[in-house]
């Protein structure tokens, strides 16, 4: 098994300085990522999902898939430190019952992209 290549932000104010002052991607229309330059040596991730967003066992399932792509990116991207939160949007109730795991590749294959093009410029 890999270890982890990203510590968990754990804390309420990291989440809301980085939907307040982070930078914005919409991987797709249920999917923002908010991301800013990681100050320390390891990125930092969370997951911000609403339980407007299905049950239990849907919501696991997303967040799931969500550190599994996370963890992925950043071994692709080990130079890459940043800080980063994805928030997972409410939608229609089937909406995430009916997701397979492919949709979800690509909404965040698309937040990783445009992720990757920010990070280069700075």
């Amino acid at each position: 098994m890999v270890s982890k290549p990203y510590q968990s932000i754990n804390k309420n104010s990291e989440y809301l300085g980085l939907k307040e002052n982070g930078k914005k991607i919409w991987g797709s229309s249920w999917m923002l990522i908010s991301f800013e330059e990681s100050q320390s040596s390891i990125s930092k991730f969370g997951i911000s999902i609403s339980r407007k967003v299905g049950n239990a066992v849907i919501r696991n399932k997303v967040k799931r898939w969500c550190r599994a792509e996370t963890r992925d990116f950043l071994l692709e991207n080990p130079s890459l430190k940043i800080n980063f939160t994805v928030f997972i949007k409410p939608m229609s109730p089937d909406f995430y019952k009916k997701m397979v795991f492919d949709t979800f590749q690509r909404a965040f294959g698309n937040g990783k992209k445009q992720l990757l093009k920010l990070t280069k410029k700075q």
